[in-house]
């Protein structure tokens, strides 16, 4: 860890703030005692990336199955689907 006076700070700013970017940590003194660090903020990560990723678990039948399922049960017979008349189309002017 580097070590610098305030007043070499205050004087040479942007080059400290360079090595703080690069990732060097400056200690700051005032009159030989520690007043300050300055640290290089870490790398931020989506809050998606933060979690690690856990299988979706969905218990019973699938989905696919009971449409099936349903499908087979249907209350509509066979006679009475074959007497409904399709609707037919009119023309709005």
């Amino acid at each position: 860890m580097k070590q610098a006076a305030f007043t070499e700070l205050r004087n040479n700013a942007k080059l400290f703030f360079d090595q703080v970017e690069a990732g060097e940590t400056i200690r700051i003194l005032r009159n030989g005692k520690p007043i300050a660090d300055i640290v290089p903020i870490a790398p931020a990560l989506p809050s998606w990336k933060r979690r690690t990723a856990s299988p979706l678990v969905v218990s019973g039948a699938g989905l696919s199955q009971l449409i099936l399922e349903d499908r087979a049960h249907s209350t509509i017979s066979s006679s009475t689907a074959q007497g409904l008349k399709p609707i037919k189309k009119t023309r709005r002017q």
